[in-house]
């Protein structure tokens, strides 16, 4: 057998494009090498040569029969040579292999390719097989191949070189390696597999080495512009929910014994003194009764408009929303889980809440991790004569309350609480008391979340944060499980037998995944003793931490230690209120007291430092924006100089009649450079911004890339207009450094013209004008906005508005960005379902139930996206079928940022469309 070249095999065996003329594709044939058998791993391998290619051809292997005696084929090119003389095409030289001489007066046409054919063999014993091949030719077009193979010549033939079985894995890796190169959200799988090339398959070539690329970015970086304004960081930073980790400064370990949970201190910070504020604020009875049920840490989520919920599940409206801590809410299939706890589908839990039976209920948890899973109550108000459709039974009727839970010591809980009538609930902690009268319920509420003191030291407390690290290492495992017995199937065309065969062929060590703990179901599962499989884990309630190792109890004193440090003085509750606004919008406000002292908050607070109560006017234009910053701060003189003062006369006279509010507003258009920020507008997404500025910067880098990027606009207040338009007009001067700077004050227009030129290149030009009130700084000064006039604004010290209703001219190329999206979604999809389809030889919807099944989650595909070869297919072939619906499909939302004496509030509108 002819070895491949390695250059060649790198290429992922598509043929060397000759730009010699090619005839007619003769009949293509398979003539059989032989058998290789790999004693470490049980695989067992068929080769042969195909020839009857033109060359200039490139082949796409079609997928193959589910029944197939053979899969994983592999096309590594041979040589390329002419029939008639016998001359070889030397890929690496690009040119004949012969004298100059001889090859310009080579005038063949009968250049053909000869291919390696390399094939797991899942029956060896199969007489024949069938290929599909989608054979490419640059001339004839595409054509379908149904080539005939003959093993049983394979199994006559002398048994072949392990050198083919490395050229086939180094072909395969490379496979890995394109798919994750191409997806930013590659499977593990691919990753974890190819770190365990060598170990597996005892791989002993440099191509095999490790590519970090797959891994998961640090969600911690993620936090946009509109997660700050939001308030969703603040949330993120009290609560903590990232894995303990163990302090590499201080890895000692006090004690080697194991030491009780109960004996392990927990965060240690002073609760407000909630009795004194409530005798303050005398608050009124808050609607929110069911809270009476509620142990006091709990979290809390009361819904007042079960139907209105039922409408936004009915829209798949939740898709279009995150959960608080930003992990994507549909993906793990949440709705259609904790249905099934009590014995519903989704649709029939959607159904009941429609029906009118419900007048109101809560939710209660003992913690947030509802993607791996926890324990859920709900108290639920009924109408009389109310159908129950619950099947569970762990419920209880007192009246007109019902009280259902998946766990029965949750369910005694809340019945507990029910016969001392709410004695020692949540609804009668002072501190409840406190935070419904700074963010009252109204008859206009929907939805309320109840995040409070005791729930926040329970999250953050040795059982649970140990328990966390316990269930999220188990998962962790319990995924490496499900990837290595994927492998296996995919090698050998069925799930391993069990553990031990797993073992056996060295997928993974008896160290590492020990018999007692874990086994394997069907359709590589993996499952674990202590905590159960993947897509239903144990809860940390039902499954509690009682007893730490020595090691758990000095990473517990490392976390706390660290989260100590944020906090000033008190622990902070926080409260999250849902309510609908005039002509159907809605209002989402977030309250939490206080904030912590070391935060991403902290900068913003220093340049917002204004009092919040007092509106925060914008300037109305006669052109609506697309998106629009807003905040109020002293610091004008300081951060924002408009002219660098050293080269002209002082400014200082024109900030005294500055006010302390500075809008940039961003026109409609379509941008000519895109900031690496996602949306149709800098403000709208998140980015990793570890090497690039500082997360308490974030809301900056909208700003100046906004200034940069796309035609917008800056205005301040004026209170002295005339003085202001003096003042401008006796602005002018030149100055020359790394930049040039010229100032002109133009009559006819009335505008002062700065103009820099950057190292003689770049050139940017600014309007300065004084219109309606306002100081009007345009970087378009030749086709301007006009300022015409002020809109009042909501009390906050910042805001950010995002207007896809207003989009026009900008519209194309918004939709194109959407669509972009959808297709790079799309890929990202069928990449992490490759493995399944692969491996089970099936289509991906079927591929994503497999996930699912496996690994508790799935990769959705966007409605009419597929691609045939997540290979081999270029970005252009995915086709999103369905038009991408915009604006519609992004709503209109304003965030409202303020900075209290005693916490931080955030209110996020989103107006009623109006178009």
């Amino acid at each position: 057998m002819m070895k491949p070249r390695s250059h060649i095999v790198n290429a992922l065996g598509l043929a060397v494009v000759l730009s010699w003329a090619t005839v007619a594709a003769a009949d293509v044939t398979i003539e059989s090498f032989g058998i290789y058998k790999d004693v470490r791993t049980g695989m067992t391998f068929v080769a042969g040569k195909l020839s009857g290619l033109n060359a200039g051809t490139f082949l796409r292997p079609q997928p193959l029969a589910a029944d197939s005696p053979i899969a994983q084929v592999a096309f590594l090119p041979a040589e390329t040579a002419c029939r008639l003389c016998g001359k070889k095409w030397d890929g690496a030289m690009r040119r004949w292999d012969m004298d100059d001489d001889e090859e310009e007066a080579h005038m063949c046409e009968q250049v053909v390719t000869l291919w390696n054919v390399v094939a797991v063999a899942h029956n060896p014993a199969a007489k024949e097989a069938t290929i599909n091949l989608c054979v490419v030719d640059p001339d004839a077009g595409e054509t379908i191949e149904n080539v005939r193979w003959n093993l049983e010549e394979c199994q006559n033939k002398p048994p072949l070189s392990p050198t083919l079985f490395q050229e086939w894995l180094q072909y395969r890796t490379s496979r890995w390696k394109m798919l994750m190169k191409k997806n930013d959200n590659a499977p593990f799988f691919l990753g974890l597999w190819e770190q365990s090339v060598r170990k597996i398959y005892q791989a002993d070539n440099d191509s095999y080495r490790s590519h970090n690329d797959w891994r998961q970015p640090n969600r911690d970086d993620q936090m946009g512009s509109l997660a700050v304004f939001g308030g969703q960081a603040a949330i993120y930073e009290t609560l903590q929910t990232q894995l303990m980790r163990t302090d590499p400064n201080n890895a000692k370990e006090e004690t080697t014994e194991d030491v009780s949970i109960a004996d392990i201190p927990g965060v240690e910070v002073k609760a407000h003194p909630y009795a004194e504020m409530l005798a303050e604020l005398n608050p009124e009875k808050s609607l929110a009764t069911l809270a009476d049920v509620a142990p006091v840490d709990r979290l809390f989520v009361w819904v007042q408009d079960p139907r209105q919920l039922a409408q936004w599940l009915a829209s798949n409206a939740m898709e279009n929303f995150s959960s608080l801590l930003g992990e994507g809410f549909m993906d793990y299939g949440l709705l259609d889980r904790y249905a099934g706890y009590f014995g519903l589908t989704f649709e029939q839990a959607r159904a009941w809440l429609a029906s009118g039976d419900v007048l109101e209920f809560a939710l209660i948890a003992p913690d947030i991790f509802f993607r791996d899973n926890t324990d859920v109550t709900l108290v639920i108000r009924l109408k009389r004569g109310a159908k129950i459709p619950f099947t569970t039974k762990t419920l209880k009727v007192r009246g007109d309350l019902l009280v259902v839970s998946t766990l029965p010591a949750e369910l005694d809980a809340a019945l507990a609480l029910m016969d001392k009538k709410g004695e020692g609930s949540l609804g009668h902690l002072d501190e409840f008391r406190v935070m419904a009268a700074k963010l009252p319920l109204t008859e206009k509420t929907k939805t309320f979340v109840y995040i409070s003191d005791p729930f926040i030291r329970r999250l953050t407390g040795p059982e649970t944060k140990i328990g966390q690290l316990r269930r999220a290492t188990c998962r962790a495992r319990l995924e490496n499980l499900t990837a290595f017995a994927l492998l296996f199937r995919l090698d050998h065309g069925r799930d391993p037998r069990d553990l031990a065969e797993l073992i056996q062929f060295h997928y993974v060590s008896a160290d590492d995944f020990p018999s007692a703990e874990f086994s394997l179901a069907p359709n590589c599962r993996a499952v674990s003793k202590t905590w159960g499989s993947l897509d239903r884990l144990a809860t940390l309630t039902a499954n509690p931490a009682r007893i730490a190792m020595a090691k758990e109890a000095e990473q517990y004193k490392t976390y706390r230690d660290r989260y100590t440090q944020f906090w000033r003085d008190y622990f902070d509750p926080i409260a999250v209120r849902l309510d609908a606004t005039a002509q159907d919008g809605l209002s989402l406000e977030t309250f939490i007291l206080p904030l912590v002292d070391n935060s991403l908050y902290t900068q913003l607070r220093r340049i917002l430092d204004t009092p919040s109560d007092a509106p925060l006017d914008l300037p109305e234009y006669d052109q609506p924006a697309i998106a629009s910053l807003a905040f109020k701060t002293t610091r004008l003189p300081q951060d924002f100089p408009l002219i660098h003062r050293s080269n002209f006369q002082n400014i200082n006279p024109l900030f005294a009649v500055l006010g302390d509010t500075l809008t940039l507003s961003v026109c409609d258009s379509a941008p000519i450079v895109q900031a690496n920020f996602p949306g149709f507008s800098s403000f709208a997404g998140s980015t990793s911004t570890r090497d690039f500025v500082p997360r308490e910067m974030l809301f900056a880098v909208p700003f100046f890339s906004a200034l940069f990027t796309r035609p917008c606009d800056v205005a301040i207040p004026v209170s002295d207009e005339a003085f202001a338009r003096k003042f401008l007009q006796g602005m002018t001067g030149i100055s020359e450094d790394f930049y040039a700077l010229e100032i002109l004050y133009l009559d006819d227009r009335d505008m002062l013209l700065a103009t820099w030129v950057l190292a003689g290149v770049i050139r940017i030009e600014l309007g300065f004008t004084v219109e309606n009130g306002w100081l009007h700084i345009t970087n378009h000064p030749w086709t301007p906005s006009v300022i015409t006039g002020t809109l009042p604004g909501t009390a906050a010290n910042a805001s950010i508005a995002l207007s896809p209703s207003n989009i026009n001219l900008g519209l194309s190329q918004a939709a194109a960005l959407l669509r972009g999206r959808a297709n790079s979604s799309a890929a990202a999809a069928n990449a992490a379902l490759f493995p399944w389809s692969e491996a089970f030889h099936t289509d991906l919807s079927t591929a994503l139930k497999l996930q699912r099944a496996a690994l508790g989650y799935a990769t959705p595909l966007a409605p009419g996206a597929a691609i045939s070869n997540p290979i081999h297919d270029r970005g252009q072939r995915i086709r999103t079928l369905d038009p991408v619906a915009f604006p519609d499909s992004i709503p209109d939302i304003r965030l409202n940022l303020g900075f209290e004496d005693d916490g931080l509030r955030t209110r996020a509108e989103f107006p009623p469309k109006t178009r």
